[in-house]
């Protein structure tokens, strides 16, 4: 047989569900949204145009990125060696990380690579322009 109430519970009908907690369920806060865009420098990827639109279709969605004021974002790039990119706001201009052995990746002063994206939104900017 079938449920009669099937059709009033969500969780028998779709794949995913999501539940919102309620704050007497939390302990401590949330985790702020994190997201780290890779971008692939390699010649083919300039010469075909999918670096700058992947850097444009970045740009234009950091305004929505959920998180409000608590969003954190962190840019590397590769092509055969992988940057990381250091965007401090108290830095005039972002600096280029080179990890040039790609077999033993270590992560270099991983407090510096994510940054607030309210705060350094202007660096963020700038490491797009530099890519």
């Amino acid at each position: 047989g079938v449920r009669r109430d099937i059709a009033d519970r969500p969780e028998l009908n779709c794949g995913s569900v999501e539940y919102l907690a309620p704050e007497e369920y939390m302990v401590r806060p949330p985790m702020p949204p994190t997201f780290v865009f890779a971008f692939d420098v390699s010649y083919p990827a300039i010469a075909s145009g999918l670096l700058a639109t992947a850097i444009d279709s970045v740009r234009s969605c950091l305004d929505s990125l959920p998180g409000a004021e608590r969003t954190q974002v962190g840019i590397l790039t590769y092509d055969s060696n992988v940057h990381f990119y250091n965007m401090r706001a108290d830095q005039s201009s972002p600096q280029m990380l080179v990890i040039p052995d790609a077999t033993h990746p270590y992560l270099p002063q991983p407090e510096d690579l994510l940054v607030n994206l309210q705060e350094c939104r202007h660096q963020v900017d700038a490491a797009l322009d530099v890519i």
